[in-house]
């Protein structure tokens, strides 16, 4: 079967023009080997210009992202163009917090490149999942998110590129890791001498020089759009709210935005940092990025302060090498043991190391030492709570490496949306079967190469 990327429709493997609207198709839907290397699997997402596929890389076996330029714009020079130029753009880039391009190719017709498959929730359904809740992201968590996409932005503008599009539905934070990561350059440009040659990028987060067009953009023009990505991601609301497009462009061109004070009374002391990177004259501004980060740290220091843990010694078993961490986080001592022995059992064979907290404290004590490889946490703790304590986990050097399992007797599936800020890999209701948990622990233990795969198993 064959997808049609402008109006969804499916059509016939031999047709060449949808069935409903006329259009010209794209991939195939279904598995497909492009340009002999890359082995489609299902489409993960897709924007005005193209849709991107989960792929398999069968050279290196490893998972990748395939983003097609829609067939409709083959045809077309600028879109082209601009298709390759995002695709440069990210190659020249190196960041932990800027999706990484592999290669650029050309199959049959279809123009594509490969990147780095990076699963998980934009910032804008996040946010979206906070408000129809009637909550916002955690102050804390929300810093962070913003100060990693000012860390990607600070590399995307080493490059001497401006991202234009700067926004909370390109910046994803990704499944398992909680990193987030800036995912789509299709409006990127060089700084170099550069001018906006007409309105590009999206009304509510453009800086007024791009609104006015003919004009030089800058690293100040992207760091417009990450004080309207603060503001939304720390409010809910946008900086000026009206569905009407040149009544939007006319209020960032003129009017003066609202404080975030206005709204939420508790941020008052990020409202001067939020303002200057909302100024609408480009000097007035922060310089870069970076500098802006910098200003949030200060700011925010009530928030992004670490309380003090309980101090954990180093000891003698933390310089011996293992093949993977557990830690089990949780203050109920019955389940608690549960956990323990679920991970005994699944690591069984292996030199994995399994050790308890009973607290959030305890938790970041531990894994100050040496970041675990998996924890099973909690959700509902005394003290600081499971949300908190993943959060503050995040900001230790390497535990954006570690795998998350939150299990929770106070909260079902419909919760999990408190932890899509952080990064998780599953979230499981009390009471659980042994046998369940052990399966769970298991299958994220193979996938990450800490168990080994039964050669039976293989073989099946």
């Amino acid at each position: 079967m064959r997808h049609c990327s402008e109006c969804g429709a499916v059509s016939p493997s031999s047709a060449t023009t949808c069935v409903v609207c006329g259009d010209e198709l794209s991939v195939e839907l279904g598995k497909e080997l492009v340009d002999g290397r890359y082995l489609t699997q299902h489409e993960v997402g897709r924007g005005a210009m193209g849709v991107v596929w989960q792929a398999e890389d069968v050279a290196l076996q490893r998972p990748v992202a395939l983003k097609f330029l829609a067939p409709r714009y083959v045809r077309r020079p600028q879109a082209l163009r601009r298709f390759q130029r995002e695709a440069a753009a990210l190659a020249s880039i190196r960041s932990d917090h800027v999706a990484q391009v592999y290669s650029f190719g050309i199959d049959g017709q279809s123009f594509f490149f490969a990147m780095e498959l990076v699963l998980g929730q934009s910032c804008d359904r996040i946010i979206d999942q906070y408000e129809r809740n009637r909550a916002h992201v955690p102050i804390h968590r929300a810093l962070v998110i913003l100060r990693e996409v000012a860390l990607g932005l600070s590399a995307v503008h080493a490059a001497r590129i401006v991202h234009r599009d700067v926004k909370p539905d390109n910046a994803v934070v990704e499944r398992g890791s909680g990193r987030t990561v800036l995912v789509d350059f299709g409006l990127a440009a060089p700084e170099t001498g550069s001018r906006d040659s007409g309105t590009v990028g999206t009304p509510a987060y453009m800086a007024p020089e791009q609104i006015r067009g003919g004009e030089r953009i800058s690293p100040r023009t992207d760091v417009y759009g990450l004080g309207c990505t603060a503001f939304h991601l720390l409010t809910n609301r946008l900086v000026f709210e009206t569905d009407k497009v040149p009544e939007m462009l006319q209020q960032q061109l003129e009017k003066a935005p609202r404080s975030l004070s206005a709204l939420r009374p508790e941020l008052a002391p990020l409202d001067s940092v939020v303002a200057r990177a909302l100024a609408k004259d480009p000097a007035e501004r922060f310089a870069s990025c970076a500098e802006m980060a910098s200003a949030i740290e200060i700011a925010g220091a009530r928030w992004l302060s670490r309380p003090e843990p309980i101090v954990a010694e180093p000891t003698l078993e933390d310089a011996v090498p293992v093949a993977a961490r557990i830690l089990v986080v949780d203050d109920d001592d019955d389940f608690a043991k549960l956990s323990v022995r679920a991970a005994q059992l699944a690591f069984f064979g292996t030199a994995a190391r399994v050790a308890r907290a009973k607290t959030g404290e305890e938790a970041l004590a531990n894994a100050s030492r040496k970041p675990p490889s998996l924890v099973l946490l909690d959700y509902q703790m005394p003290g600081m709570d499971g949300v908190e304590t993943l959060s503050r986990l995040r900001e230790l050097p390497g535990a954006s490496r570690t795998r998350v399992v939150v299990i929770s007797a106070t909260a079902g599936e419909e919760e999990r949306w408190r932890f899509d800020a952080l990064g998780i890999d599953g979230f499981l209701k009390k009471p659980i079967e042994l046998r369940e948990l052990v399966d769970v622990i298991t299958a994220i233990g193979r996938a990450r190469g800490w168990i080994p795969v039964d050669e039976d198993e293989a073989a099946q």
